[in-house]
């Protein structure tokens, strides 16, 4: 049987992401995102598809008990990918973030989100 053993809950408003997406010379894409993450959602829903990656990231950082200051993991070390519909997506650990899901022995991720046409919600549970 398995146990909730992290838990991390992030909201962001949509509106700033589309004031991030709305400058072509926004560095925080390229920081934040892979280009796994920019090819597959630099598509329909973009706003809401970055904002959702935003949101999982800092749900994956807060489920860890890390945050990103200077914890070592990046933002690249937490992948959301979407599939062919908003229902379809999967959150990847890489690099010090799997390192860290590895050491404390974490067995699997249970990502979920919410979203209205002002916030998205992204929760991450973490389970041993």
């Amino acid at each position: 049987m398995h146990k909730v053993a992290g838990c991390g809950i992030d909201i962001e408003e949509l509106v700033r992401f589309e004031k991030i997406l709305q400058k072509s010379d926004s560095g925080l894409i390229n920081d934040v995102f892979t280009s796994k993450e920019i090819t597959g959602n630099f598509n329909d829903n973009s706003v809401l598809k970055f904002t959702l990656g935003f949101s999982c990231k800092e749900a994956v950082f807060k489920a860890l008990g890390t945050g990103w200051a200077q914890s070592g993991i990046s933002w690249q070390d937490v992948e959301l990918l979407f599939g062919d519909s908003l229902d379809e997506y999967k959150v990847n650990l890489n690099g010090f973030a799997s390192d860290i899901f590895d050491q404390k022995r974490y067995n699997k991720i249970i990502p979920s989100f919410y979203y209205n046409e002002i916030y998205v919600v992204f929760r991450i549970i973490l389970l041993k």
